[in-house]
């Protein structure tokens, strides 16, 4: 029962508010700015888009931070990158100039989206502006930058007007807006002379509701007004394409999207025609996927300023992107994905729950020199744990951040301006948004952001991750900011500098010849090797709080290997691999290879015997397979726990005689373990094998189950507080069916 409590916990739901926009453009409305700062919006590929278009500027009172650009899917096979350029410096502004940028910005919304704002300058969160088609930089200024013929024809003129004396060439290449049909827009192509107004629709236009004649299908009305309207019959037919009403450009076209027809034809008189040129127009449709993204990076920067850290952008986005409701047990698939939001958050909550661990496990290691094993595991349990990732992400309103909610086509529009006429226009200003997010998912992202703080670190300091720990495990056993403050918490203890014998300089001349490395303490060197059954000497610790530091090491520089030589495999893949290059199996045929084997220092004749014939097995089949043979350990028996220990306690070891140097870490990866792991193919099998894995294979594969969780956690006790061991669930539609208990999460999995 306590077990089925503790799920049902880790499983909670709650709806939680949520930002909508960011607030750098509420802090900046009220005034009539002076002065704009310039962000272009322009496509690295503009033929993709399947018309003539240009640049349209995003004009702001405060600068927009460099943002990565964004993909768009423009065409069924066509795609751009939508590039963010922004200018260092602003530029200045008058009211009468502000009073046409208004307008222009206000036209895009009537005309292209049917939204009529109020004008009201000093409300505005920001501006359109067309840019010129062939601007060379965007710290140009604005005279050179800003289409000014444009915006002061929009300004002076509602529309174009039709007249009958019009020449042909005067209706082509126009954009044309129903008036009474906000869903209709249309590309004028050419003036058909063959075709009447009152002639059949032609059977490849695509469907109207009314349909009776091309004047009949260009008239929007309803039926009682149709019968009052009175049009030429002496104007011309001009071919159209109508426009598919997409404003989600951030995902693919749809089958549906690409099969609709978007041949028409219509009689000018009673369309609009608009005032912005056809390629401002068609510029313009990409600008809710534009201000969506932009508005989720400021979001994210936002994240991050509450937390004090520096992240790239496209990565800080990424670590609080939760796209769907799939977890890292469903693999690839994706329950309830909401497509176009970008990458989601697993990858980089794998990265960081990597980090976090190692980061935690340094800083226990320093803070508490003679405490134990145990004790050391108790207290990263309590640093790491989602108990406590949740307590801190919920003081910090961490949940504010999240992105949960894909492309709106209500959200995108600006607030601060009355909407007048349009959907949505009693909608209240400050309205508050929630989404409903489980309590694990709050905690994965406060650990992928610690991933993205590490990938926006320098890669020798890491210095932003380690004070995304800080920020996100509030706790004095972990009170750091930069990597050079994990040496200075270390104090060397009196028995790493005692005295040596003859016996530890010839470890150390050993290792050094095996490894290249040569130790400044040797004792350091020989409790790494120093098995507990052996009694007291010199106050020497055994290898197990080494272990501990080095289990984390190696997990490490393990996971940052997969993470960059894999970066399409998801984290359910990138777990099941990891435990091939960490398994007992792998690292105690590696120290056999590289001899630790021999330094092992240990009592008891039955360890002795096992020992011996392990070492002498696994070099035999080491010898059989041959010198290039990756995966021969793989058919080995099961080896003495110890020799694990050794290679780990030794990574440890050389960490701290190092002086917590961790390229000396990556050194002996490189050049003692990755070449077994370079084809992660070979290991496919071996990890399929892991028992939960097995369990996802059959429920997901063999069963076609979707909704079932395997999750872990530490179990709180009567006063809140976590004890020392972690319980496993797995649950099935949100029952209980099994449970396990043990001293860490994989091995009560």
């Amino acid at each position: 029962m306590r077990n089925a409590h503790l799920a049902l916990n880790l499983n909670k739901s709650s709806s939680y508010e949520m930002k909508i926009k960011p607030r750098i453009w509420q802090d900046s409305r009220g005034t009539l700015p002076q002065r704009l700062h310039v962000t272009v919006f322009k496509l690295d590929k503009p033929e993709c888009l399947g018309r003539d278009s240009q640049p349209i500027a995003l004009l702001t009172r405060t600068r927009i931070p460099d943002l990565p650009s964004v993909l768009l899917h423009l065409q069924a096979d066509q795609t751009s990158n939508l590039i963010f350029d922004s200018s260092q410096a602003s530029f200045p502004v008058s009211a009468d100039d502000l009073a046409k940028l208004t307008t222009f910005t206000l036209r895009i919304y009537k005309d292209v989206f049917n939204k009529k704002f109020e004008i009201n300058d000093p409300a505005m969160s920001y501006w359109f502006a067309p840019v010129m088609k062939h601007y060379h930089s965007v710290q140009n200024g604005a005279s050179q930058l800003l289409d000014w013929e444009t915006i002061n024809y929009v300004h002076a003129n509602v529309e174009w007007r039709w007249t009958i004396g019009c020449s042909t060439q005067e209706l082509e290449n126009r954009y044309l807006v129903d008036r009474w049909d906000g869903g209709r827009r249309f590309w004028a192509i050419e003036v058909l002379p063959d075709l009447r107004p009152e002639d059949p629709v032609p059977s490849d236009a695509a469907a109207h509701k009314y349909m009776a004649s091309i004047l009949d299908y260009s008239v929007s009305l309803f039926p009682k007004a149709r019968k009052k309207a009175v049009w030429r019959k002496d104007q011309p037919v001009v071919y159209a394409h109508r426009i598919l009403h997409r404003l989600n450009w951030l995902d693919e076209f749809t089958e549906k999207e690409v099969n609709v027809s978007k041949t028409a034809y219509v009689c000018p008189e009673p369309l609009l025609f608009s005032a912005l040129p056809t390629s401002v127009a068609a510029m313009a449709y990409l600008i809710p996927s534009a201000i969506s993204r932009v508005e989720s990076y400021l979001i994210a920067q936002e994240t991050c300023d509450m937390l004090g850290l520096t992240i790239r952008p496209d990565l800080a986005l990424e670590a609080i992107t939760k796209d769907s409701d799939n977890t890292q047990e469903h693999r690839q698939e994706q329950i309830h994905l909401q497509r176009g939001m970008g990458k989601n958050y697993e990858r980089l909550e794998f990265l960081g729950d990597c980090f976090l661990k190692m980061a935690t496990s340094i800083s226990i290691y320093c803070l508490y020199p003679n405490g134990n094993e145990f004790d050391y595991h108790v207290k990263r349990m309590l640093l790491i744990c989602n108990h406590n990732l949740l307590n801190v992400a919920m003081e910090k309103k961490l949940y504010q951040y999240i992105r949960s909610l894909g492309f709106s086509r209500r959200n995108w529009y600006p607030q601060g301006i009355k909407l007048l006429e349009g959907k949505g226009m009693n909608k209240i200003e400050d309205q508050v948004y929630k989404h409903v997010l489980g309590e694990k998912t709050i905690a994965d992202v406060a650990e992928a952001l610690i991933g993205a703080a590490l990938l926006s670190s320098n890669t020798a300091k890491m210095d932003m991750a380690v004070k995304a720990v800080t920020a996100l495990v509030s706790s004095p056993d972990h009170n750091v900011t930069r990597w050079a403050d994990y040496y200075k918490l270390y104090t060397t203890p009196a028995w790493q500098l005692g005295s040596v014998n003859a016996k530890h300089i010839t470890v150390v001349d050993q290792v050094e010849q095996q490894l290249g490395y040569r130790f400044t303490y040797p004792l350091l060197l020989y409790s790494a090797f120093r098995h507990s059954s052996l009694p007291d000497s010199q106050g020497v610790p055994s290898y197990q709080r080494l272990e501990f530091l080095g289990d984390s090491l190696l997990d490490m520089v393990c996971v940052s290997f997969l993470f960059r030589q894999h970066p399409d495999r998801d984290p359910q893949w990138l777990t099941e691999h990891k435990g091939a290059m960490v398994s007992n199996k792998f690292l105690a045929a590696l120290a056999v290879r590289l001899e630790f084997h021999r330094h092992l220092r240990f009592t008891g004749h039955g360890v002795e015997t096992h020992n011996r014939e392990y070492a002498a097995e696994i070099e035999e089949i080491a010898a059989e397979h041959g010198s290039n043979s990756r995966d021969y350990w793989t058919t080995a028996r099961q080896p003495p726990k110890a020799f694990a220990d050794i290679v780990e306690s030794f990574i440890g070891a050389l960490f701290v005689d190092s002086e917590f140097d961790f390229a000396q870490v990556e050194r002996f990866f490189d050049d003692n373990i990755r070449w077994f792991f370079e084809d992660m193919a070979v290991y496919d099998t071996f990890a399929t094998r892991h028992p939960v894995t097995r369990l996802h294979a059959h429920l997901s594969v063999a069963l076609g189950c979707a909704n079932y969780r395997v999750m872990a956690s530490g179990v709180p006790n009567a006063a809140g507080t976590l004890v020392a061991h972690q319980v496993a669930v797995v649950m099935v539609h949100g029952e209980v069916v099994a449970s396990g208990t043990a001293a860490s999460s994989k091995s009560a999995k």
